[in-house]
């Protein structure tokens, strides 16, 4: 294995970190929005479940970004340019949700209450909503030329597609919040994470089904060619994961439940990265993509890298067992 595959997993292990730690906080956000009667007294609640971590679990983001910066610097330039507009409405969504949970505690006043809460619920469903929708253009490609510079095409960046893989985002992370709410929950709450677990786990299987065969209908790797076995596997895990979780809700094994939920975006992920692999941004035109070859920065460098990433890793994590397992108690 090269320095540049061995980079392009641990990138690919930090976004799926990220993902699985902060699903949870914008998929509790997002389920926020839902809660029944006495909907101050659960979101109360929900946002005490999240509370001493939420923060923590960004600290990945960054790291991931940091990488990315470092080593790929040329993706990194070319996705944020090009994505200028989604990224910046991303930021503002994480601040306006950065700010809704301290802002709220402020007054014991009801239209208060409720404007944060909405802030809180709606920046969680719009950041999840919009990274599916980045996400679904980075299977479809972008118009790349050869300055490495992105025509944005709005009419593809909201197109079809991208809105479905959005709508999947939301019912894949609502699912996730949902389960972890359950694990920590009262037996009220928890009865209301339970219905919503389930209704949010068959939506995203609703739409998982044909993003999956649109992506593959257009298989840039040729997954199907080179890496069938690997493939086989990993749907078949995937399908298994995504099985196991109903039956885990039905029996109140949330902790079960949450561990396959886990698992059911980290193999999602993963199907992803198997097929963008090499690719890191792909283009309509394929000699011009962005391959872990052509955008990254000298063996040198990211042997430095390497080295400071075995340095600083253990920091993190270890900040993230505090996070979770001490504070979270």
């Amino acid at each position: 294995m090269d320095l540049n595959t061995l980079w392009f997993l641990i990138i690919g292990f930090v976004l799926a970190v990220y993902i699985i730690l902060d699903g949870i906080d914008l998929g509790i956000g997002t389920l926020s929005l839902f809660t029944p009667k006495d909907k101050h007294k659960y979101r109360e609640q929900l946002i005490e479940i999240i509370g001493p971590h939420w923060d923590g679990n960004e600290v990945w983001l960054i790291v991931f970004g940091g990488m990315l910066f470092a080593v790929f610097p040329k993706v990194y330039a070319t996705l944020l340019s090009g994505l200028y507009l989604p990224f910046i409405g991303l930021l503002l969504l994480f601040i306006v949700r950065g700010i809704s949970i301290p802002l709220r505690n402020r007054y014991e006043n009801d239209i208060w209450l409720n404007f944060w809460d909405l802030s809180f619920g709606i920046s969680s469903l719009a950041i999840i909503f919009l990274l599916g929708v980045i996400a679904a253009n980075l299977i479809q490609g972008f118009t790349l030329n050869q300055n490495d510079v992105i025509k944005l095409n709005l009419l593809k960046l909201t197109g079809p597609y991208s809105l479905w893989m959005g709508a999947f985002s939301v019912a894949l992370l609502n699912m996730h919040g949902a389960i972890y709410a359950g694990r920590k929950s009262s037996e009220d709450l928890q009865s209301f994470c339970f219905r919503t677990g389930l209704i949010s786990w068959f939506l995203m299987l609703l739409f998982a089904v044909p993003a999956e065969i649109v992506a593959l209908k257009d298989d840039p790797s040729n997954i199907l060619d080179n890496h069938l076995f690997f493939f086989s596997i990993l749907l078949l895990l995937l399908i298994g994961s995504i099985i196991y979780i109903p039956w885990a809700l039905k029996s109140r094994s949330f902790n079960k439940a949450f561990i396959a939920s886990s698992l059911v975006i980290g193999r999602f992920l993963t199907l992803f990265y198997l097929y963008s692999y090499p690719n890191l941004l792909r283009s309509t035109e394929t000699t011009n993509n962005l391959t872990i070859y052509n955008a990254s920065v000298s063996s040198a460098a990211m042997t430095v890298m390497l080295i400071l990433t075995i340095i600083a890793m253990p920091v993190v994590i270890s900040y993230t067992i505090y996070t979770h397992f001490i504070l979270g108690k």
